[in-house]
């Protein structure tokens, strides 16, 4: 009932430009970069596993516990596979936490997260002390920052990384953490899987580079069904703001793309196929996001109920629910209302 009055209240607000009550602002900021969190979690997603063990919101066992966006652990004799992945691939050839901050981050996030680093690299020397196994290297901290962190930068002394790309900034090497600004890095193909982490004009410079890449190239692979993906979910919004609707326009050559190559696999019963094969998509890294992998019981049920029409309601359950267990309940039961 609080998301319905707050639907209401939105939709009385909106005109031309987006304009929101004091009391909803924060609500908002946080839902849209909630979303674009997970656009970059899932093209993550798509990019690492070929080059070793990927773990998306990995708990962490503190006091009060948290989780890192992304935990990632590399496998040896992987440069061939790495190679494609630029910069992304250079930074993920040591264990390694990723922190995808869709704003500006400030000393007490810097903190949060370096406390996870550092609670992390004690849970892995712990488990190898167990195993009676050889210590392990020390878990290497990575904040993808949308913009510039000035009081960050200047308060903890970071640095230009040396040998790096701009936009890349560390301080010492046992310190094994590193700043990557998005809005800095320059515009060319090794940093392209990076920028489309990032969001508002960093994305959209993104987007236009990765549709000059040639059919066939890894960045598409990796990233063009996210961005469809996500391109279907913001346009079940009845009042866009300007970034959503700058975000529609940038994708929509390519949902003309995708829903071309669809066409050109034959009979309508495939471009459905093919819809269906993204909005699955979609509906089953924000899954994995949460709750770990999908049981194929559930996949199967719900790609049965699923359309383009209903995506609203089933995205909504799947982002929302308490548990994977409510949410089988409801899927296997056919109804993804909240």
């Amino acid at each position: 009932m609080i998301f319905g009055n707050c639907q209401s209240r939105l939709t009385r607000t909106f005109s031309t430009h987006l304009v929101l009550p004091n009391d909803l602002q924060a609500w908002y900021s946080a839902t849209v970069q909630e979303r674009y969190g997970q656009l970059a979690k899932k093209i993550v997603s798509r990019a690492l596993p070929t080059i070793g063990t990927l773990y998306i919101e990995h708990e962490i066992p503190l006091t009060d516990a948290q989780s890192a966006d992304v935990y990632f652990v590399p496998e040896p004799g992987r440069d061939r596979e790495r190679s494609p992945l630029g910069w992304l691939g250079r930074m993920t050839e040591a264990p390694c936490l990723l922190e995808m901050i869709q704003s500006t981050p400030g000393p007490r996030t810097v903190r949060g997260n370096i406390r996870k680093q550092l609670t992390l690299d004690h849970t892995r020397l712990l488990d190898a002390g167990r195993g009676n196994l050889p210590e392990p290297s020390l878990v290497h901290l990575w904040m993808l920052s949308a913009g510039r962190p000035r009081d960050v930068l200047e308060g903890y002394e970071y640095r230009p990384h040396d040998g790096w790309p701009e936009g890349f900034w560390t301080r010492s090497r046992l310190d094994a953490i590193g700043i990557v600004v998005l809005s800095e890095l320059p515009r060319r193909r090794d940093t392209l899987l990076l920028r489309l982490l990032g969001r508002g004009r960093v994305l959209q410079g993104a987007i236009a580079d990765l549709k000059a890449l040639p059919d066939g190239a890894v960045e598409r692979e990796i990233a063009h069904a996210p961005l469809v993906a996500l391109r279907f979910e913001v346009k079940q919004d009845p009042t866009p703001d300007a970034e959503a609707r700058e975000f529609l326009m940038a994708t929509q050559d390519l949902y003309e793309q995708w829903e071309s190559r669809t066409r050109a696999e034959g009979r309508q019963e495939g471009r459905q196929e093919g819809r269906k094969e993204v909005i699955m998509a979609s509906l089953g890294i924000t899954y994995q996001n949460r709750f770990g992998t999908m049981p194929e019981p559930v996949r199967q049920a719900l790609a049965e109920k699923v359309t383009l029409e209903n995506l609203a309601e089933w995205l909504g359950l799947v982002q929302s629910a308490a548990s994977a267990e409510d949410i089988a309940r409801r899927v296997l039961n056919g109804n993804g209302k909240r």
